[in-house]
């Protein structure tokens, strides 16, 4: 029984030296919520998580989403199941089915459920229209188009909306690659072929003091931590034409399926002049300070080379409430891009009807 004693003895002074080291660090990098989250515009309704985040007019019977983290053969990360047969049977021949694709903004996470979402707040007033998402987190044009070749062809919907731009870039913003995808960057490349240091990157996420004594000092390089990552242009440019190349290829399978895609290029907050903007550009640009020059320049690139690109990249800018990070959107946001959708497919509808 003295050593339990002794044990404690030594353990209460090591939990309380361990606790301030902690608090001082979050102190020091200014660990906490930097999204500035307002939910002053939502109904109560809207603020429910209780409710699902998927409706049934989304073919919310058709996609299961998964918890943590799982990998699909083809296209990489995925959080979105979808039955292939049931959505099949979703997308009737009496009505126009859509798809959407595309990273974390299409999929629109930060909705509390499905009535601030954008592909419900697209189709809400839509009769005879069905539709499905199926963008996931950190995804690049390029899982994407091979989501599209192994399930959407075989969905045969009469439209196809690609939200892409911003993880275009997302891979060399952290040190990897113009041509790989962000999870391979951040955490596939480590999980296959240096397994130990997937374990050292969680510890660092999670703990504040881990991070300042070993990533700050230089002692490790995490992945996660772009503060330091060096950015040349030359990988900007051949972040940008990945993406016109893929989208390229998908356009080729498009017309050969007889499937109508179109390509919408994304908005982000760099630009805007609003203040509540750039104080979330101010709060960003700590942790990535390259972040805005990456996603100009990148932007630029395709926009100048895409001719048939819907750019909707400067939509959102000076106006209020829209933006919770450079590139996640809230209810207002949602709202916009929403309107913005609405109007293709009206317009692609009256080109079949």
């Amino acid at each position: 029984m003295n050593w339990i004693k002794s044990l404690i003895i030594i353990c209460i002074p090591l939990f309380i030296m361990v606790f301030f080291l902690e608090l001082g660090s979050r102190m020091i990098l200014d660990w906490g919520d930097k999204k500035n989250r307002d939910y002053s515009d939502y109904l109560p309704k809207e603020l429910d998580r209780s409710l699902p985040f998927i409706a049934q007019a989304n073919g919310q019977e058709c996609i299961e989403l998964n918890t943590g983290f799982n990998w699909n053969q083809w296209w990489g990360f995925i959080h979105r199941n979808l039955d292939l047969e049931c959505a099949k049977k979703y997308f009737s021949d009496d009505t126009f089915n859509v798809v959407y694709m595309g990273g974390s903004a299409m999929f629109n996470r930060e909705a509390p459920n499905f009535l601030t979402t954008i592909d419900y707040l697209t189709t809400k007033n839509l009769t005879n229209v069905r539709s499905i998402n199926l963008a996931e987190s950190g995804a690049r044009h390029m899982n994407m188009s091979v989501r599209f070749q192994r399930v959407v062809s075989k969905l045969n919907p009469n439209l196809v909306i690609f939200f892409d731009g911003y993880n275009e870039f997302n891979s060399i913003s952290y040190g990897g690659g113009p041509e790989d995808d962000f999870y391979w960057t951040a955490t596939g490349k480590n999980r296959m072929h240096q397994p130990y240091r997937l374990y050292i990157d969680k510890a660092i996420e999670l703990s504040a003091f881990l991070e300042l004594a070993l990533v700050h000092t230089g002692f490790y390089k995490s992945s996660r931590n772009v503060s330091k990552v060096e950015i040349n242009e030359i990988e900007i440019e051949q972040s940008a034409l990945t993406y016109l190349s893929d989208k390229k290829i998908t356009e080729t399978l498009c017309k050969a399926l007889d499937i109508k895609c179109v390509f919408v290029i994304q908005p982000h907050i760099y630009g805007s002049q609003l203040e509540e903007h750039l104080k979330i550009i101010s709060n960003y640009s700590q942790n990535k300070p390259s972040n805005e020059m990456i996603i100009n320049k990148g932007y630029d690139i395709i926009l100048e080379r895409c001719n048939d690109c819907i750019d909707m990249s400067k939509e959102l800018n000076n106006i209020e409430q829209t933006f919770i990070d450079p590139v996640h959107f809230s209810k207002k946001g949602s709202m916009k891009v929403a309107n913005l959708f609405r109007k293709i497919i009206v317009r692609n509808m009256s080109d079949i009807y």
